[in-house]
């Protein structure tokens, strides 16, 4: 009884996470080309037991996106997750479609080297495939673990702009999410299954996010609308199956 109690409370957070993912995104009918542009927590790993860091994320939005009835097609030139290819169950008789720009371990200065040279990847059959919607989750894998420092938390905030200017180049209208990298934990104190001391590296984090905030204003344009979503501030260790991913 009780390990379904605990199972069902990691659903709850994991709903919790693709929730504040939708937090300010307005149905509009269609969202058009969907990019995902992430690194593991994004990709998810077939490896891990059903429903519990192999879909990802991106699988519960989808179904979001499927009860909606929303208009969508999910872009990028990847089609399988870390370890192999994860086996979604159908929603509503639809097949999840499972391609993106995740990689596991990638860092922001890697997706944005594909950004800036690999536009090609996202047209196929000579059709135009570039994101109308974009959600951009990388910046975590940066090290040392022990902290950042200021030159590096610096570069990565660059980077994540510049990948915003790239997506902006290719459609002038798209329109980018910014989820916050959410914090990370070490060992697990509690001794509850769930890792619980802060990683050094969280603070900053913080200050990358607040940087992340700012784009909102200086990187929204008239056609192309720029928003943060807040995750790190409503992320618990309960949600994190390792202390680093999601449970989705």
């Amino acid at each position: 009884m009780k390990q379904n109690a605990e199972k069902q409370i990691r659903w709850f957070a994991v709903a919790a996470v693709v929730l504040l993912a939708f937090q300010g995104v307005a149905h509009a009918d269609t969202f058009g080309n969907i990019l995902f542009i992430g690194d593991s927590i994004t990709e998810g790993n077939a490896t891990r037991t059903a429903g519990d860091g192999n879909y990802s994320w991106r699988y519960q939005f989808w179904k979001s996106l499927v009860a909606n009835g929303d208009s969508y097609q999910f872009v990028g030139s990847r089609t399988a997750n870390e370890n192999g290819s994860t086996t979604y169950p159908t929603y509503d008789s639809q097949t999840f479609p499972n391609r993106h720009e995740a990689k596991w371990g990638t860092t922001s200065l890697e997706r944005m080297n594909w950004l800036s040279s690999h536009w090609g990847d996202l047209n196929r059959d000579g059709s135009n495939y570039a994101a109308d919607t974009a959600f951009l989750f990388v910046g975590g894998n940066a090290t040392p673990t022990s902290g950042l420092s200021a030159s590096t938390r610096d570069q990565i905030i660059g980077e994540l702009g510049t990948m915003v200017d790239s997506m902006q180049a290719a459609n002038a209208n798209v329109n980018v999410y910014l989820l916050g990298i959410i914090p990370r934990y070490l060992t697990d104190t509690n001794a509850d299954g769930f890792k619980d001391t802060p990683d050094a590296r969280n603070p900053d984090y913080a200050t990358i996010n607040t940087a992340m905030v700012g784009f909102q204003t200086s990187k929204t344009t008239a056609n192309s609308t720029v928003t943060y979503v807040d995750l790190y501030n409503n992320i618990e260790p309960t949600m994190l199956y390792d202390g680093t991913h999601t449970n989705a």
